[in-house]
């Protein structure tokens, strides 16, 4: 790939099996199991009991590129973050299990919701499926996506600075 794109840099995305074996991802994997089963029984409205998603890996990676490894931040974000995968799980319960029943993809049970409480981005997901709901007077949809894209222009400033420092420091290098 150097002989190809030589004097460019080559960034190559990878998926979480290549950061799998950093230990402080099963760590904190491992810490948010029984966080993500206590959230589920007391958190207030939550319909959702989590097992098929137990191991959360759409909020371990991210909190650990986030936090650069740093594996006490990483389960701090657990315990936050984990509500709101509960929280959205059980927004989406309904037409997921309406999604099922309507194209016989599974036999659902009279009574019973299906769920996916591993869905990634699920602040931004939440917001915005339900963006227009503030046409109806429920403004929890705009206020998170409000919230979404400010920590999002934040977040991007800051890798902004990193790189720019970056830069910086590999120009004083030569």
């Amino acid at each position: 790939m150097n002989k190809r794109f030589a004097g460019r840099k080559l960034f190559v995305g990878l998926d979480w099996p290549f950061m799998g074996g950093a230990s402080e991802i099963w760590f904190t994997i491992i810490a948010a199991i029984p966080i993500t089963l206590i959230w589920s029984v007391v958190l207030p409205g939550n319909k959702i009991l989590p097992f098929a998603g137990i191991i959360n890996i759409a909020l371990v990676v991210p909190s650990y590129i986030l936090t650069k490894g740093n594996t006490l931040k990483m389960v701090i974000l657990a315990i936050i973050g984990i509500p709101f995968f509960l929280f959205v799980g059980t927004e989406f319960a309904p037409i997921i299990t309406d999604l099922g029943l309507a194209t016989k993809a599974i036999d659902i049970p009279a009574g019973q919701l299906i769920s996916n409480s591993s869905i990634d981005a699920p602040v931004f997901t939440y917001s915005f499926s339900f963006f227009l709901q503030c046409l109806r007077g429920y403004f929890v949809p705009l206020a998170l996506a409000v919230y979404w894209c400010v920590g999002y222009f934040f977040y991007a400033r800051e890798l902004n600075k990193e790189a720019t420092q970056a830069s910086t420091d590999e120009s004083n290098q030569n």
